[in-house]
């Protein structure tokens, strides 16, 4: 039998594959539709999107490029008070055809865990929910 610590990195790998297959299905992957996901929520700068992903500016500038060339988001330059700034910050929106990728994406991922969770008990889900908040606290806590 493997170790937990074994099983853990299985679990990701095939989680991850199964995703970016998912992804693939509607011209993303996954790192493009978790930053569809963060812009939805408001995350809507490039400052506000590096925070929240931990990716480096040119990285996460790449990504953006990739979804606008993609024509999946909207740019708009946004006027600041601030004559410091260098560059002018941009404010980054889904556009319709953004939005009808991240829900397709979306659907996928819920058809995807009930595929996974079908013969799961809810006190299984639970206690599955209740392990992986306490790994992703600790993880947090190292980082």
């Amino acid at each position: 039998m493997k170790s937990t610590k074994e099983n853990l990195l299985i679990v990701s790998k095939s989680y991850q594959a199964l995703l970016q297959k998912r992804a693939k299905q509607v011209n993303l992957t996954v790192a493009e539709w978790q930053l569809l996901r963060l812009i939805v929520e408001g995350y809507n700068t490039q400052q506000l999107l590096a925070e929240n992903t931990n990716l480096d500016v040119s990285t996460l500038s790449r990504q953006l490029s990739r979804l606008d060339a993609k024509r999946l988001i909207k740019k708009e330059v946004i006027r600041t008070e601030e004559k410091i700034r260098s560059r002018p910050a941009s404010s980054y929106s889904l556009n319709e055809a953004g939005q009808a990728s991240l829900d397709k994406m979306d659907q996928k991922f819920e058809e995807l865990n009930q595929q996974i969770f079908e013969h799961w008990t809810d006190e299984e889900d639970n206690l599955l929910k209740i392990l992986l908040n306490r790994l992703a606290t600790r993880l947090q806590q190292i980082n």
